[in-house]
């Protein structure tokens, strides 16, 4: 499957809350939205290079925005 950058509309990490005493929170996905209700989903813990793609993420001309998803 195929998505077209000029289909780009937003960015969506996220967050699960790892500690509730802590308050610590971690990157569980980064959905990167398509037109059409179409998104690719970035697994952390499944890309070798993260931090390199994340950068190129956090970079994208679109709307990006958090959300809690729950805890572990």
């Amino acid at each position: 499957m195929r998505f077209p950058w000029s289909d780009l509309t937003g960015v969506v990490v996220q967050y699960r809350l790892m500690s509730f005493k802590h308050k610590t929170k971690q990157v569980w996905r980064i959905e990167i939205q398509f037109q059409g209700g179409r998104s690719a989903w970035l697994i952390p813990i499944r890309v070798a290079n993260y931090e390199e793609v994340e950068a190129v993420v956090r970079e994208l001309p679109c709307p990006h925005t958090e959300q809690m998803v729950g805890s572990v």
